[in-house]
């Protein structure tokens, strides 16, 4: 358990995977120890040998709405706290390879 600030708690999840000094990827996650939420996700994938994907199954257009259902799924309680930040989309260019970390703070 680590402090979250505030005197709260939370677990901090993390899982990797390496084979024969290969590394693969990882998923790291932050759970709030007295209720249970997804504080933060991240999942990064280094696979050498995964093929690039394209077109993505979703655009960015597209992942909007999705995405704010997700958070009116989980956290109904809270998604009129929360503001959409375009700083990243502002400066977004598809990826040219099959390499891709996604970061999400809930």
């Amino acid at each position: 358990m680590y402090p979250a600030g505030g005197g709260r708690g939370s677990w901090s999840l993390n899982y990797s995977k390496q084979e024969q000094g290969r590394y693969y990827g990882n998923v790291s996650i932050s759970i709030d120890a007295d209720t249970g939420k997804l504080l933060s996700y991240y999942f990064g994938s280094s696979d050498p040998d995964k093929k690039p994907v394209f077109p993505p199954k979703v655009q960015l257009e597209q992942a909007k709405p999705i995405a704010e259902a997700y958070i009116a799924k989980m956290n109904s309680d809270i998604k009129d706290q929360l503001q959409y930040d375009d700083e990243y989309e502002r400066s977004y260019r598809p990826a040219l390879g099959g390499r891709q970390a996604v970061s999400a703070p809930v």
